[in-house]
């Protein structure tokens, strides 16, 4: 970025400004090819989750291996009082990056990839977005109830949908 366009936005009255809970700073250090980090859910004092998804010790700084669960999802093992929370990489970043509206409760991955964590990658939805965007890219496993007519219907928020099976 031009030295003097950043210097300009620094010195701007407006600096505090926040725009979708991301400050100019941060907007700042993204565009200089730096990571943004933020406080981890739930571990605010301990760990810091950046918008790539990589997780960190707030005081020394050192990275957080993470794992990969059976289902190909990717979390870390983020400690408390002596005791090891496993924790979704994807939802640490939409809770600390994204605003989420009251009915959207599941955390999607646009590209379907499971260890795609970045925050251009993941978006808060319903669960009903989830599964018709998991059947869109032929990615949904999920069971079908099957009624006599041969429709095929799921439960989804309460109510039986009709599916396509693809």
């Amino acid at each position: 970025m031009n030295e003097n366009i950043k210097e300009k936005i620094l010195n701007h009255k407006n600096f505090d400004i926040k725009l979708k809970g991301i400050t100019l700073e941060e907007i700042l250090r993204f565009a200089d090819g730096l990571e943004i980090w933020r406080p981890c859910p739930e571990f605010k004092q301990k760990y810091e989750i950046s918008h790539l998804g990589n997780c960190r010790n707030k005081a020394t700084k050192k990275l957080i291996k993470p794992y990969q669960s059976r289902t190909g999802y990717l979390l870390y093992f983020l400690s408390t009082a002596g005791k090891n929370h496993g924790r979704l990489i994807h939802r640490l970043v939409a809770e600390a990056f994204l605003i989420r509206l009251p009915d959207k409760t599941e955390v999607n991955h646009l590209d379907f990839d499971k260890t795609n964590n970045t925050i251009f990658n993941v978006e808060w939805t319903t669960k009903r977005e989830n599964t018709e965007h998991a059947m869109e890219g032929k990615r949904y496993t999920g069971s079908y109830n099957t009624a006599p007519d041969g429709q095929a219907w799921r439960i989804i928020d309460g109510k039986r949908v009709l599916v396509t099976l693809v």
